[in-house]
């Protein structure tokens, strides 16, 4: 689900909502607004194939900067919510060689460990 609050849109998992009820309100209180926990992703990208659109379009959603840095070679940084982080390495991963994560290191590590465990799953 893509909502705006105050001027930034935002992301939510809706398997994350554990219970809701109705607001009668016209705009929600600042205090119970709660706060962001934004972290940035950055990605190389060898555009081939029209890789580097596809992932424009993927993350098209998210405050996102692209920068060329080679011929055929992008990197772009992505801004997303740190507790969307799992959904956010299936994404990344759904784009093969052709996205390389630069940064953070933990991402990197993460990515690896749900390779590690659908390589057991296959075996």
């Amino acid at each position: 689900l893509i909502s705006e609050n105050c001027r930034y849109g935002s992301v939510i998992n809706l398997s994350r909502i554990i219970r809701c009820k109705r607001y009668y309100g016209d705009r929600f209180p600042q205090e119970q607004l709660e706060e962001e926990r934004t972290k940035k992703l950055t990605l190389e990208i060898v555009d081939e194939k029209s890789s580097l659109e596809r992932v424009l379009m993927h993350f098209a959603h998210f405050e996102k900067r692209a920068e060329r840095i080679g011929n055929d070679t992008y990197t772009v940084t992505v801004s997303y919510d740190e507790r969307d982080e799992s959904e956010m390495v299936i994404r990344v991963l759904s784009f093969g060689s052709k996205v390389k994560v630069v940064s953070p290191a933990e991402f990197t590590q993460q990515m690896k460990t749900r390779l590690k465990k659908q390589l057991v799953f296959l075996k």
